[in-house]
This record gives C-alpha cells, sequence and structure tokens, in this order.
C-alpha cells in the first residue's frame, strides 16, 4: 500500500469504509493540488464537462421528444407528428456529431467500429 493509500485509509469518514476510497482521495486531492497549481487549465475542464452534460441532455431530449412524437403519430395516424418525430431523432444526430467535431473526434458509426 503506498504512503498515500495508507494515510487516506487511516482517516475517518464516510469515504473511508467504501470500496475504492483510497482512489477517490488521491483524484481529489490531485484535483486540489491542479486547481491551486494552473486554474486556468481546471475553468477549461469545467467548461468542457458542462458542455459535453448540456450535449447529453439536449441529445436524450430530442430522443424522448422523438419517441413522443413517434408514438403519438403511430396511435393518432397524424403524419405531421410522424415528421416532428422523425426530425427530431435525426436532428440528435446533427446536435451530436456537432459536438463531436467541436471536439475534434470523428463521430462513430456503427459501420466504422471493428468487431
Amino acid at each position: 500500500m503506498t504512503t498515500l493509500a495508507a494515510e487516506t485509509d487511516a482517516r475517518p469518514g464516510l469515504r473511508a469504509n467504501r470500496p475504492g476510497a483510497a482512489l477517490v482521495e488521491a483524484i481529489d486531492d490531485i484535483e486540489f493540488r491542479l486547481l491551486q497549481d494552473d486554474p486556468a487549465f481546471v475553468r477549461q475542464l469545467h467548461r468542457l464537462q458542462r458542455a459535453e452534460f448540456a450535449n447529453t441532455l439536449t441529445v436524450v431530449g430530442l430522443l424522448v421528444i422523438s419517441v413522443v412524437l413517434l408514438t403519438v403519430g403511430l396511435a393518432t395516424r397524424s403524419s405531421f407528428a410522424w415528421v416532428a418525430g422523425g426530425l427530431a431523432f435525426l436532428a440528435t444526430f446533427g446536435v451530436d456529431g456537432r459536438y463531436q467535431r467541436g471536439l475534434g473526434r470523428k463521430p462513430t458509426r456503427s459501420a466504422d467500429r471493428k468487431n
């Protein structure tokens, strides 16, 4: 056991009782030291985390809307609901693809994945 892990396990509190508590404490310590050393980098990381959360929320919201509209379109035989649901579904790929390209990643497709 490393010195840091031994010090962390000796601390009283709720985290010491959970599996992986030493790792969580070590990560918290690294984040705290990084905040002291380079606050601009930490602000950039937080900005990226917020952007990722907003993107995830938008994609999930669009998927829920598309499922609801497609279900309503099926139940009522409404072509407007079908089209709106389909557009919401397609918009999820556009939103996520734009976000991934903004990060410099290529959006993944199932055909591109190697088995």
